[in-house]
């Protein structure tokens, strides 16, 4: 049987059994099928090879759920189109690391939203190092439990002014040296922040307080002992008028050389103040 000899729609596919009908019988365009002729089941398994398809023909349209069933590996690089997959075609969790190669996703800039990485997804080995910036975190981005920040991972005025919020460093957070010298001033801080624990002993000098730094509501009765102020520290200028009593001076404090010509008068002294065991052999001058 040669071509011309079967006419138009003289072959019904009743009329065919299943195989019965090769590649061997069949010449280059001999078969034209309109849309929707081939069906479910009218393909045997392998039938067509993958230089039987031209780029294009086939479309998401021409595949039912489940229609291709792919191994593992079958699907390499070139088989897929630019933009041929949508988010809506993979479902949660179906690409992983092993499955992306280096540079297999190119993201444009807010491509990806809150929600598109989950939980652990990005370890400490896949990003580089400033590759993460301000910009890139909205507020409340980051929750970082005790202990994950570590010496060497903030750089040096990485934290701004402003940023830090109170409370959120506590004694245990910095090491010794940790502050640069000058780097705290006056407002930054708070009342009863330091404590007598928190000062080693001479670690504040004079030149660390600023004048009137230190008032007399801030030193609790009976804090300032002998031992806390040097020879020649206090001077006349700084002690007002009716500040020193009795209970302040101890006996004995008080020699003769402390006490300046013509400083005591006897308004100073009250009756009965001075007996005889206050007064030096020869201090008491016949003056007439």
């Amino acid at each position: 049987m040669q071509s011309g000899n079967v006419g138009d729609n003289a072959i019904f596919s009743g009329n065919i059994a299943s195989g019965q009908i090769g590649t061997v019988h069949l010449s280059s365009g001999i078969i034209i099928l309109s849309s929707g002729q081939v069906k479910s089941g009218n393909i045997g398994n392998a039938a067509i090879f993958s230089g039987n398809i031209a780029s294009g023909q086939i479309g998401q349209f021409h595949l039912a759920s489940g229609a291709l069933v792919l191994s593992s590996g079958q699907v390499q690089s070139g088989n897929i189109g630019d933009n041929a997959v949508t988010s809506g075609n993979i479902a949660s969790g179906q690409i992983g690391a092993d499955h992306l190669s280096i540079g297999a996703i190119n993201l444009l800039s807010g491509q990806v939203t809150s929600g598109d990485i989950g939980n652990n997804a990005v370890t400490s080995g896949n990003i580089g190092s400033g590759e993460i910036g301000g910009v890139h975190l909205a507020s409340g981005a980051i929750t970082i439990g005790s202990g994950q920040i570590q010496s060497g991972m903030i750089a040096d005025a990485a934290i701004l002014s402003g940023n830090i919020a109170s409370g959120q460093i506590g004694q245990f957070h910095l090491s010794s040296g940790a502050i640069a010298s000058g780097q705290i001033v006056s407002g930054m801080i708070a009342n009863n922040a330091v404590v007598s624990g928190s000062i080693a002993s001479g670690q504040v000098g004079s030149f660390h307080l600023s004048s009137g730094a230190v008032r007399s509501s801030n030193i609790a009765s009976g804090q300032v002992g002998t031992f806390h102020i040097a020879s020649g520290s206090i001077l006349n200028g700084y002690i007002g008028s009716g500040q020193v009593g009795t209970f302040h001076i101890a006996s004995g404090a008080i020699t003769s050389g402390k006490i300046n010509s013509g400083a005591v008068l006897s308004a100073h002294i009250a009756s009965g103040q001075i007996g005889s065991l206050h007064l030096a052999s020869g201090s008491i001058l016949n003056i007439s």
